[in-house]
């Protein structure tokens, strides 16, 4: 984005909403844990429940502000000039989208992280996902980092394969779509992403 589109008052008002909601959801998980109590699908209490959905209201707003920051991108000029400029619009673009309809599912509909009920004895390295359980974070975490991944492969394709770094966009957002889609059934179907 141009200076004066990233120091102008649209974008200002993004800034702040987000650093607010982002303190806020920070600040609640912090003030949970402190108290050896969960943040996320807790409806123990009225308080618990209704910071649940204050949350919720947060994260909504969090999953929204990738879209309004493609779109501003995606306006001036469009996406023709490079690939990292089109792999941030569709990177910020695909990572909103994804991660309203996955994390929507799972906050919204689902009320838990997991299809099934995992012994919480072993999970995937590093990333403590289900071994044994549907797992829908798997399929939010794809989606999710869209908004780096594919801007990171425009950019490397306009240094190094200038040619190819659109349709490596394209490529890869397309992986992206279809393995966000993939892990998502998967967890529906109460299946593990990397099963013991």
């Amino acid at each position: 984005l141009p200076p004066e589109v990233r120091a102008g008052p649209r974008m200002a008002r993004v800034v702040r909403f987000s650093i607010a909601a982002a303190l806020f959801e920070i600040g609640y998980i912090i003030f949970q844990a402190a108290r050896g109590r969960p943040s996320h699908f807790n409806f123990d209490t009225p308080f618990e429940t209704g910071m649940y959905a204050l949350m919720g209201v947060g994260a909504v707003y969090l999953a929204i502000v990738p879209f309004i920051v493609g779109r501003m991108i995606w306006k001036q000029g469009g996406v023709n000039d490079s690939g990292y400029k089109l792999g941030a619009v569709t990177g910020l673009l695909l990572a909103s989208v994804a991660t309203l309809v996955v994390a929507g599912y799972m906050s919204g509909v689902a009320y838990d992280r997991w299809v099934g009920v995992p012994t919480g004895t072993q999970g995937v390295p590093f990333f403590g996902w289900s071994r044994e359980v549907g797992d829908f974070r798997p399929a939010h975490f794809v989606g999710l980092h869209a908004m780096q991944i594919l801007p990171l492969i425009g950019l490397a394709g306009d240094r190094f394969a200038p040619a190819l770094a659109r349709p490596a966009v394209w490529i890869a957002a397309a992986i992206l779509v279809l393995a966000t889609a993939g892990l998502f059934i998967q967890a529906l179907a109460g299946l593990p992403v990397w099963p013991r």
